[in-house]
Formats: structure tokens, sequence, C-alpha cells
């Protein structure tokens, strides 16, 4: 009983990363391909709880589930033209605007000089006059004097009013 027990929970485990993985997937290459979802919500939260009960319902039923995951893992570029073709013929799914694009290409590039900079701070010391850094350099070396004050204004905060010692009355 143990083994088909762990047989099963081992198949329904895989079919939800499959169906979870190809469903990412699918959302990042729309994204890619400069499409995305509408805001117009026009399901019924009674709709929404049917659709998910009816797929964990299916994913929970022994073998389909893995079968039904590995069709859709290994299925996801036929899946992804039926989503992209039905999502536009409705109206879930559009083309991004060229704002929403300048706006995407913003984030992205705000989040590499982020990066940037944590690496740059992750450097044991910058051995170079101020004028002379780059952008970044002045950046990490402004964030660690932010951090060792920040550091000591919170142990000056955190002392109690007689962290001198006993009180001696002269």
């Amino acid at each position: 009983m143990g083994i088909v027990l762990g047989i099963y929970a081992g198949t329904t485990i895989a079919g939800f990363l499959m169906e979870a993985i190809a469903s990412k997937a699918m959302d990042e290459r729309l994204e890619r391909e400069g499409y995305t979802y509408t805001d117009k919500v026009e399901k019924g939260t009674a709709e929404k709880i049917q659709e998910t009960l009816q797929v964990g319902l299916i994913m929970l039923i022994p073998v389909i589930n893995f079968i039904f995951g590995c069709i859709v893992f290994f299925g996801t570029n036929s899946f992804y033209k039926s989503m992209l073709e039905d999502g536009l013929s409705d109206g879930s799914i559009r083309r991004k605007t060229e704002e929403e694009k300048e706006e995407q290409k913003i984030k992205k590039e705000l989040k590499k000089t982020k990066t940037k900079i944590k690496e740059v701070t992750k450097e044991v010391v910058i051995n170079k006059p101020y004028s002379e850094m780059t952008n970044e350099e002045k950046l990490a070396v402004l964030e660690r004097e932010k951090s060792f004050l920040l550091s000591i204004n919170n142990r000056e905060e955190t002392k109690a009013y007689n962290d001198k010692g006993a009180y001696k009355k002269n």
C-alpha cells in the first residue's frame, strides 16, 4: 500500500510541477513577444472556482495526472499557439502599447543597474580618488557609508539608560 501511495504522490507532484512550469514558460513567452493579458475581468468568482476545481480534480486522478502533465509540458508550443489565437479572438490577450514596452525596458535596465551596484558594493576597497570613480563605484562608496552610519545610529538608539554601569552618588 505504501508503494502505491508513493507512486500516486510522485505522479501527482510531477504532474502539477510540469503544469506549473509549462504555464510559466507560456506566460514568459507571451511577455517576450509583446503581448499581455487584458485587465477586464469577465468571469465571476464562481466561474473561476469551477475552472480551478475542474483542473485540480483532473490532476488528482492517478496516471491521468502524469499523462496530462507530460502532454502540457512537451506540447507547450502547440498549447501556446492555441492560447494566443483564442486569447486574441476573445479579447483576453492584447498587444502591448509602445509606452508599456518602454516601461518594461526601463524596468529591465533598472534591475541591471541595481545588480551592478550590488556587485560593486561587494568589492572590498576602492582605492581611487572620488573624482576618478565611476558612478557605480561612487554609489557603492556612498551605500557603504550609509550602512555604516545607520549601524552607528541603531547602536546609539538601542542603548539603555544604565549602559554606563551603576549610578554612584558623590
